[in-house]
């Protein structure tokens, strides 16, 4: 198990805890030429503003019988966006080899390397399409940054609020030796975390005005701020934009405007509304 993870437990029937496994996948990837790429994918519809950051648990191991691998000899990678081709977000970070052998409970570090967490922050990748954007580079080329022992990149305009799917892929880099690569591989615990809990606000009001014979007038507005929502929601649930509502409606007989003997009746409707909506 991953340093940290606890199995939910569910209680049976029979009064006996039953513990739930990990979300997890083994990766098995066998003559990986020089340069290529193998990955699997899950297609989702997903909102992931409101979350601070995306984590994960990686390991790595050589294949009994096969050439040893060497640390940093491979490359995990992960992208988040609409698609996996023109549109999306980009992080890959070496991975560390765990050599075989047996590890007794209390050295999961060896077996989950912290050099292979894949821990950052959303932000960073809201920063990196600002930059890019600021230095006009095209969006039908990859810009790519180093941050740390990590290299996100960007291609398109990927949009977090409208995440179509995830891949995690295992790339074994050009080298000049043209290396093989056989390796099995484990991706544990793909999870969002640090919620933006941040409340908000709201009003709203109403006002009618009646106009003696002449007619009616009606105003309303409303407005909420990001992070409003009602008690039955939860926290990925609220607001994620500003709104600003204003409505105003009038009904006149402007047949009342001239003496009751001319005995006109000329009814008048008008109304104006606008919203804004502003995200944030």
């Amino acid at each position: 198990m991953p340093p940290g993870v606890e199995r939910v437990q569910l209680l049976s029937n029979n009064g006996v805890n039953l513990q739930q496994n990990e979300q997890a996948l083994s990766l098995k990837i066998n003559n990986l030429l020089t340069g290529d790429s193998r990955g699997v994918f899950k297609t989702l519809n997903l909102d992931i503003r409101q979350y601070g950051k995306l984590s994960m648990y990686l390991h790595a191991e050589s294949v009994t019988g096969q050439r040893p691998l060497k640390d940093n000899e491979l490359y995990a990678v992960v992208r988040v966006g609409q698609d996996f081709l023109n549109n999306y977000y980009e992080i890959k970070i070496p991975l560390k080899i765990t050599p075989p052998g047996t590890y007794p409970r209390g050295q999961e570090e060896k077996v989950w390397p912290i050099e292979n967490n894949l821990d950052f922050s959303l932000r960073d990748l809201i920063d990196l399409k600002l930059r890019r954007n600021n230095l006009g580079r095209s969006l039908s080329n990859i810009y790519r940054e180093v941050s740390g022992n990590k290299t996100i990149s960007i291609l398109g305009n990927p949009n977090l609020g409208e995440v179509r799917g995830i891949l995690v892929a295992i790339e074994n880099p050009l080298k000049l030796d043209g290396a093989i690569v056989n390796t099995e591989v484990w991706v544990n615990e793909l999870r969002l975390s640090q919620l933006d809990e941040r409340g908000g606000w709201a009003a709203s009001g109403r006002v009618d005005l009646t106009l003696a014979d002449l007619g009616t007038i009606s105003v309303s507005a409303n407005t909420h701020t990001q992070g409003f929502g009602t008690l039955e929601q939860w926290v990925n649930e609220r607001a994620r934009e500003n709104l600003m509502q204003f409505d105003a409606a009038a009904t006149i007989d402007a047949g009342n405007l001239v003496p009751k003997a001319a005995r006109l009746s000329f009814p008048i409707y008008a109304s104006i509304n606008r919203t804004l909506l502003t995200p944030v």
